[in-house]
């Protein structure tokens, strides 16, 4: 999270001077980080907005509101509106009273009704709906706009640089694909949820087929420290390398992996045994 590394970092014991980067303090462990596998003791040197995740949060709170350049264009047609209608009116008034030889309170209700009447009233409602009408379009696009001002910034724009992961996409790895000796099989279902199967060509894998599948997923899944928490609503959190949480719940799809004790025929010194009712749930045997 806080260097943006897409792969498990491993943490040793030896130190690094103070002015190293981040990046570079592999014998640290940072808040707001989630740890993937292993287990291990720290020393808390920093909380709060002391810690690098705070001092971000610090940084972003005193990050100053930029205005668009369509707020900027209207503020200079107002500043040359105002100069201009002070102009007229107070020419107005001086033409009335000097000129005309009004009396100077009738001169100066005719220069503030002459003001009055130059005032763009519509203005502001008129900019409001083409920025609407902008927004709907640009909805039509899926591209969702939440402050209209946006719209002509957003509009006049001709390169957008941004990252992949996380940004452009939900940082979620899938698995699509499982290749055997005898032939591939696509996997279904998106996200973290364990909702899927296994189709070859359009239709559903056959038991034997699906033997080869599982013959296919039982090393990984016995060898993967990855799990998969559940909030009991519709939520599913990874816990561990993307890869080995994939791979897991591409063996939850296996119809064996309804039955307590998956993969339990194998002999281990030591094996976690999970359960595809409750993902969070694990028996050590």
């Amino acid at each position: 999270m806080l260097t943006g590394e897409s792969v498990p970092i491993s943490k040793n014991l030896t130190p690094v001077k103070a002015e190293s980067g981040l990046g570079d303090r592999k014998c640290m462990a940072f808040s707001a980080t989630t740890v993937s596998a292993g287990q291990g003791l720290g020393i808390v040197v920093s909380t709060g907005d002391n810690a690098e995740i705070g001092k971000i949060n610090r940084l972003v709170s005193q990050v100053q509101t930029v205005k668009t350049n369509l707020v900027i264009q209207m503020e200079i047609l107002g500043r040359v509106l105002a100069v201009i209608v002070i102009t007229i009116a107070v020419s107005a008034f001086l033409l009335a009273y000097l000129h005309a030889g009004n009396d100077p309170v009738e001169a100066f209700k005719s220069a503030v009704s002459i003001a009055v009447a130059m005032i763009p009233n519509g203005l502001p409602a008129l900019v409001t709906i083409v920025l609407a009408m902008g927004t709907a379009r640009m909805a039509e696009r899926n591209a969702i706009i939440k402050q209209l001002p946006c719209v002509e910034t957003l509009g006049s724009l001709t390169v957008i640089c941004s990252d992949k992961t996380g940004t452009l996409t939900k940082n979620e790895m899938t698995l699509v694909s499982l290749r055997t000796v005898g032939a591939q099989y696509d996997a279904t279902g998106v996200g973290y949820a364990p909702n899927g199967t296994f189709t070859t060509g359009g239709r559903p894998v056959s038991p034997s087929e699906l033997e080869h599948i599982r013959a296919v997923l039982e090393g990984p899944m016995l060898c993967n420290d990855s799990d998969l928490d559940y909030d009991g609503k519709a939520t599913y959190k990874p816990v561990g390398a993307p890869t080995e949480v994939r791979v897991w719940i591409g063996g939850l799809h296996l119809p064996s992996c309804l039955d307590d004790c998956a993969f339990s025929s194998y002999s281990f010194p030591l094996l976690w045994i999970r359960y595809r009712s409750s993902p969070r749930a694990s028996r050590l045997v």
